[in-house]
């Protein structure tokens, strides 16, 4: 049966959290016999709080990391907000979705986990899309307001990780350059001294 993991890193992503706790998309994952699902929601507030007040949730007890479990039909939804690594939980799932982070990807890229980005096009001038279009790895691609987004999701959950799967079309050394221009862009580290 797939499990589904679902992360922002380290950042926020509210429509991403928005469109991951709908009552469509959780009834398609229920539908699509999904027994888990795991979001790991960054900086935002905790995104199941407010499944907690429908009737069709039952809140049940949770458990470090975990801040909120709840079950929904034959489906398992915990939350937790950061984790000093998320290996583990791309290990734990056969199923990710993720913004578009470099990182994320990079560390989800060699588990056996299936890849779905959804980018998050508010950060830094759209770079996660940028990236996406050159990612090296096998990946399904989608925006939320894609209009064949249903469709996406139940191809996606279908599919079992392959080899030379779909990918964004790039190749390692394009992702890397743009990679290293963002580092370059951003704050630079402060000048520390040890005596």
């Amino acid at each position: 049966m797939p499990t589904l993991f679902a992360t922002v890193g380290t950042t926020e992503f509210p429509p991403l959290m928005s469109f991951l706790t709908s009552t469509s998309f959780i009834d398609q994952l229920v539908a699509n016999k999904v027994t888990k699902l795991t979001i790991q929601y960054g900086r935002s507030t905790d995104p199941l709080t407010a499944l907690t007040a429908l009737s069709d949730f039952k809140l049940g007890p949770s458990t470090p990391p975990f801040t909120s479990t709840l079950t929904h039909k034959t489906l398992t939804l915990t939350s937790f907000p950061l984790a000093p690594s998320l290996l583990p939980s791309f290990a734990a799932h056969t199923h990710t979705i993720s913004h578009a982070g470099a990182g994320t990807i990079l560390d989800c890229a060699p588990t056996n986990t299936r890849l779905m980005i959804i980018p998050n096009e508010t950060l830094m001038n759209n770079h996660q899309v940028e990236l996406a279009a050159v990612l090296p790895v096998p990946i399904h691609t989608a925006r939320l307001g894609d209009e064949d987004l249903s469709t996406k999701i139940d191809d996606f959950l279908g599919a079992e990780k392959e080899v030379g799967g779909e990918t964004g079309g790039g190749n390692m050394d394009v992702f890397l350059k743009i990679v290293e221009g963002e580092i370059e862009k951003g704050p630079k580290p402060a000048m520390c001294f040890v005596l």
